[in-house]
């Protein structure tokens, strides 16, 4: 029988040839295409939104604190986000889940930083920096790094606070105030100029000084706190220093030359004192250019001192007088010679606003009344990961990166700003000559010249030729520490930025009055026939290895 062809069942439909569709085809296997979609419309609303962000706040930054690297790049990745938009939508879902599993766990440690942040550590005031200063531990400020740093290394470190210490003190029967810098005692008004919080019969008061004949608790940075008795004008000098009849040498400065975190025999003033006797001390913390030219208006005028160093510190200088002391209407009458608030003889009255001020803060602290930091400070600090990156850096030992300072790192390039600047320096060495006095600029480094560039003054090379323009002698602390092995020998626990200032050791006082003291005699500064314009930088080295020797 010939063979049939197999025929398929009645009920059986013939076999068809079908085409092999690729799994990615399949709507079953990659239902996207039908359930969501809006699913490229809404990534490229997302990546727009977050680049724009992005863009804004990397503006803003530079704005506030002046271009860095760090914002330009921030710019960079801003932009980048705006163009993947063009990706397909396969590669920017996954772009967007990458970087979303980057971030997430980030910003999540940081909100738990930032929640488990203890109110001393400098986040609270009342205003915000009215009672932080009481509460400030210098190692508080953002971060307890060198109390870190000690810990691990075995050496003690005293970790109570300003306030805690005073009290302490007065428990033992000592009458102890904290140690009161300049910013907390003004306030900003409607108009955005900065008024004095204190006021004398009506009128408004700046001192100069702080508490007259009393214990000061200054800070500690090195695991003990400094303490000094106050002299006549709330200063830290011997006491009965002010009656001497002919006073050698005066300083000017901030919290510097008030001699953060070290005892009083151990401040640049205190060792120059050991050689000259008359040697007068006018730093305090916050001072900047207004208010060193206001202490020479107020008091050097009337004790005529043969020498008068201006310390500058190019951390901070510029930032306190183009941020605070110009927007006082006050401060800035000190521009004019004849000008002076006569607070040589007000000190009785000075000294009970200070306390009375000081007690109203300390009842504020205890009553809880704190309110948390400036809600942009706090926002600018969780964005860039603030609270995780410092506890990073204490942990490793490196420096804080001075996120929230909001302190721009450029002033002078403004020519307004360079020729205020040029004036008060100017007014200061003419009111200095007119009883034949000199004066030296004594250039002061900040620590982060020595480990973060990124966040270190750019006005160094404008600061210096404007000084030498005026015929002023620099001594320049930045040539001598440069020439250290390791200048960073010259900070707390080898850290340049504790507590957002940078204080110096007492090795890096030693080092700078010893500086001073070889420019002042070799170059005979206190004759007054021979005062020249000169500069000690060029000598950096040889006075850097010559102060090993001691003074």
């Amino acid at each position: 029988m010939p063979l049939r062809e197999k025929q398929p069942p009645a009920h059986q439909p013939p076999i068809r040839s079908q085409a092999v569709h690729s799994p990615l085809e399949s709507s079953e296997i990659c239902p996207a295409k039908t359930r969501f979609p809006q699913l490229g419309h809404i990534l490229d609303l997302g990546l727009i939104s977050a680049g724009l962000t992005g863009l804004a706040f990397c503006l803003y930054l530079s704005f506030r604190h002046g271009a860095t690297w760090a914002y330009g790049l921030g710019l960079v990745a801003a932009f980048l986000l705006l163009t993947c938009t063009c990706l397909s939508v396969a590669h920017k879902s996954n772009l967007v889940l990458v970087v979303l599993g980057l971030l997430m766990p980030l910003y999540a440690t940081e909100a738990v930083f930032s929640f488990l942040a203890p109110d001393d550590l400098d986040r609270t005031g009342t205003p915000y920096i009215a009672s932080g200063w009481m509460r400030l531990n210098a190692t508080d400020k953002l971060v307890r790094q060198p109390e870190v740093v000690a810990a691990r290394r075995g050496i003690p470190f005293d970790a109570r606070n300003k306030i805690a210490v005073v009290r302490d003190l007065r428990r033992s029967g000592i009458d102890a105030f904290p140690s009161i810098p300049v910013p907390p005692l003004f306030r900003t008004a409607a108009d955005n100029s900065m008024e004095p919080v204190l006021s004398i019969e009506g009128s408004p008061l700046v001192p100069l000084g702080g508490i007259s004949q009393k214990r000061i608790v200054l800070c500690n940075e090195t695991g003990l706190y400094a303490v000094y008795s106050s002299d006549e004008h709330g200063l830290n000098n011997p006491l009965g220093i002010w009656n001497t009849q002919n006073i050698d040498i005066a300083v000017l400065g901030d919290s510097f030359m008030e001699g953060q975190c070290v005892a009083s025999d151990r401040t640049v003033s205190g060792m120059i004192r050991q050689r000259y006797g008359a040697t007068l001390n006018l730093g305090r913390a916050g001072n900047g250019p207004l208010l060193e030219l206001a202490g020479i208006r107020e008091f050097l005028t009337h004790l005529q001192p043969r020498i008068v160093i201006w310390a500058y510190f190019e951390g901070n200088d510029l930032q306190d007088l183009f941020g605070r002391e110009t927007r006082s209407s006050l401060l800035r009458n000190y521009l004019y010679p004849d000008f002076s608030q006569g607070l040589i003889g007000k000190q009785r009255e000075i000294d009970r606003a200070l306390i009375a001020h000081t007690e109203a803060v300390e009842t504020l602290i205890d009553q809880g009344l704190n309110q948390r930091e400036p809600l942009e400070v706090r926002f600018e600090r969780f964005v860039k990961l603030g609270n995780l990156r410092e506890r990073m850096d204490a942990l490793s030992g490196k420096q804080p990166l001075s996120l929230l300072q909001g302190e721009r790192l450029e002033f002078l390039s403004d020519s307004d700003h360079a020729a205020l600047f040029r004036h008060i320096l100017l007014e200061a060495r003419n009111a200095v000559q007119s009883w034949n006095g000199q004066l030296i600029f004594l250039y002061l480094p900040q620590g982060s010249r020595y480990g973060n560039q990124a966040v270190t003054s750019k006005d160094r090379d404008r600061v210096l030729q404007l000084v030498e323009q005026l015929g002023i002698p620099i001594i320049d602390v930045h040539q001598v520490f440069s020439s250290a092995p390791d200048p960073l020998m010259y900070f707390p626990f080898h850290i340049p930025n504790v507590g957002g200032a940078g204080h110096y050791t007492e090795q890096g006082y030693e080092v700078i009055a010893h500086h001073i003291l070889r420019c002042i005699e070799e170059f005979d500064l206190l004759n007054p026939i021979t005062h020249r314009t000169t500069t000690c930088r060029s000598r950096a080295i040889d006075l850097q290895q010559g102060s090993q020797k001691g003074l």
